[in-house]
């Protein structure tokens, strides 16, 4: 199974995709790219993800669940409790 980082190395990284999606109706920053493997692609950008990796929304369910399925983490690195 592809997983959401997968997916977009597969539609050429985030700035290709953030390229692609000036010409849609839903404009996109590759910085926002970035985050996609901690919360999921969005469903509005999927007909330009599809397109530009070759997946198909089934592919891309299954990846999002995966992901959104996780814990929540707020942080990478855990605090001390003092």
């Amino acid at each position: 199974m592809k997983n959401v980082r997968d997916i977009i190395t597969e539609a050429g990284g985030p700035r290709e995709i953030a390229k692609a999606a000036k010409k849609s109706r839903y404009k996109l920053v590759a910085k926002s790219v970035y985050d996609w493997p901690t919360i999921g692609i969005p469903e509005k950008h999927w007909a330009t993800i599809m397109r530009l990796a070759g997946v198909t929304a089934d592919e891309l369910h299954r990846a999002n669940e995966a992901v959104r399925s996780r814990p929540f983490r707020r942080h990478a690195r855990a605090h001390a409790v003092a």
